[in-house]
């Protein structure tokens, strides 16, 4: 099994890589960076009160946490989350279903242009590409739920409910 470090360690770990001069990725917002090296762990909002994550390149996870990445998997379950900044990890009331909102394209997903021009118009495949994998998601298990900062009460309120 691949000993890794728990998700609270990663801060450290990428903390210690800014450091050492390495960078996050090229779209990341120069105050969350600049928080990091700081030492600063309180979550920063923008103006539209949207949270600024850090953002981590796929292969930062290889090479910076020891991860091995996945090359596929299967779906047990479909979570449509709400962060709420003291909210306690819970169950939402209400059911829902994948819509197009919830597949990023056009103006939400242009932080990888497409300099090449192969990528297809809108940027998340065909209406029909969507509409099936909405189709085959719609077949699992689906929570609405309230999650909020706090890492540890998420990670064991998420196990729980996927566990049962």
């Amino acid at each position: 099994m691949t000993q890794f470090p728990a998700p609270t360690g990663w801060y450290d770990v990428a903390r210690k890589r800014l450091l050492a001069g390495k960078s996050l990725h090229p779209t990341q917002h120069a105050q969350v960076t600049e928080a990091v090296l700081a030492g600063r762990r309180e979550p920063l909002w923008s103006p539209a009160a949207s949270g600024n994550a850090r953002c981590r390149t796929p292969t930062k996870f290889a090479d910076w946490f020891g991860l091995k990445l996945a090359t596929g998997g299967l779906a047990q379950a479909v979570l449509f989350p709400r962060i709420e900044r003291d909210a306690a990890p819970a169950v939402g009331g209400c059911r829902r279903t994948l819509s197009e909102a919830d597949f990023m394209h056009g103006v939400t997903e242009d932080r990888y242009p497409d300099i090449l021009g192969l990528a297809p118009t809108g940027g998340s495949g065909s209406s029909d590409a969507r509409r099936s994998v909405a189709y085959h998601l719609d077949k699992l298990l689906q929570h609405t739920v309230a999650l909020g900062h706090d890492v540890a009460a998420n990670s064991v309120f998420l196990h729980q409910l996927l566990s049962e």
